[in-house]
Order: C-alpha cells, then sequence, then structure tokens
C-alpha cells in the first residue's frame, strides 16, 4: 500500500499557470490464480455439501464462476428474498477462503424493454456485491459488477424454467 501526495504544474501559450495538487493511493495485492481445473473441482464439491440449490461452478475467462440460477429478489427490483440471502452467507464462507477480487454479473430473463432488463440486472448485481460486502467478504475497492440484462442467456426465455435459469447472479472469483 501506499500513499503519496503530488502536485502537476502546467504553463499555457499566455503564461497562465495551473497547479493541481492531489493525494493517489495505491496497493499492490497477490493472489493466487484458481482458474483451474482442482479448483473448481474443490469449489463445487463445497457448494454440494452446502445443499445449495441452483448454483453451480464453472471456469471462465475471467477466473472462476459461481453462478447462481433463479435467484430470487422480490418482483421487479433488486431487494434479495431472505432464502437468497442465506444463500450468499454461506457462498460468503467459502469466498473468504479466496483473496481475488470478485466481479459480481447480473442476468435477467426476456422480460421488459431491454433498457428496463440492463438496469435491473445492474441494481441487482450492486444489491448482490453490497451485501457480500457487508458481510466483509471484500471491501469495495475489491468487488466489481456488472449487468448484461438478457444478452447471455443459458436457457430458452419461451419457458418459466429457462426463465428462471437465466434469472441469475454470477460471482467470479478473478484470475
Amino acid at each position: 500500500h501506499y500513499t503519496e501526495d503530488f502536485q502537476i504544474q502546467m504553463y499555457d501559450i499566455y503564461g497562465n499557470s495551473f497547479v493541481f495538487t492531489s493525494v493517489a493511493h495505491g496497493e499492490v495485492q497477490e493472489y493466487k490464480s484458481v482458474n483451474d481445473d482442482e479448483t473448481m473441482k474443490k469449489l463445487q464439491k463445497s457448494v454440494d455439501k452446502m445443499d445449495l440449490e441452483d448454483v453451480t461452478v464453472k471456469k471462465s475467462e475471467k477466473g472462476l464462476t459461481i453462478s447462481i440460477e433463479n435467484i430470487q429478489f422480490e418482483p421487479d427490483s433488486d431487494v434479495l428474498l431472505p432464502s437468497e440471502k442465506l444463500k450468499l452467507k454461506k457462498l460468503a464462507k467459502l469466498l473468504q477462503e479466496y483473496n481475488n477480487d470478485l466481479l459480481i454479473t447480473g442476468h435477467c430473463a426476456e422480460r421488459g424493454t431491454a433498457k428496463a432488463r440492463q438496469k435491473l440486472s445492474e441494481d441487482r448485481a450492486e444489491a448482490v456485491a453490497e451485501f457480500l460486502a457487508n458481510l466483509g467478504v471484500r471491501d469495495e475497492y475489491h468487488v466489481f459488477t456488472q449487468g448484461k440484462g438478457s444478452t447471455e442467456p443459458i436457457a430458452p426465455n419461451s419457458t418459466a424454467e429457462g426463465r428462471a435459469k437465466n434469472r441469475r447472479v454470477e460471482i467470479t472469483l478473478m484470475d
């Protein structure tokens, strides 16, 4: 970690001088790469022991991703239902075993407008990130969020079952 005071001085062609003074903060974070078959199997085995429904672990290009399908919020909102908070509390214990930054990605089923789906997926990702941060899993500087709307379905949206799979949040242990 470091904190550094700095000052930038600039001069324009008219002889005016501008001085910008601020403080920079930096951090070097060490983490272990987790995007391998052994860690994926270990995490999936832990998830299976917790008897968590609709939760899978897979390798992705950004790291190991824990996918929570059919995650439940109050209708058309980002308010997590109590059952999902319990699920996230269990997953939090697993996530605390790693130092990697987290990427929380929200997904929606194809209902409503594209703009509304995008906003809802972003809000839901933020809600999960905030919940995990409040549990002490990571601080706000090590959790990133994004919403994908309904742009990356994993099942057809034509059935209730498919829509439930597409309504998901993914937690990626970043590599």
